[in-house]
């Protein structure tokens, strides 16, 4: 019995490789990989949506260009 479990334990482990070697492949974008003018862009567009919302209280704007996402902080 500890044989089957064994066998199958090992082909599952065989078939989800492929998997996580292509989400090991899978390259997320960096700083780097934009111009620029699109960081440019980026940084004013989540600058005026945070002095929107937050106005003198807003003390910096970090952008995570990784994951396309800004943070606002504030007073």
């Amino acid at each position: 019995m500890k044989k089957v479990f064994t066998l199958i334990a090992f082909a599952l482990l065989i078939l989800s490789v492929p998997e996580a070697d292509a989400a090991a492949k899978k390259k997320t974008p960096s700083r780097a990989d934009y111009t620029k003018e699109q960081q440019k862009k980026f940084f004013a567009e989540a600058l005026k949506i945070c002095r929107k919302e937050y106005g003198d209280r807003l003390h910096r704007v970090v952008v995570d260009y990784k994951k396309l996402r800004y943070g606002c902080w504030h007073y």
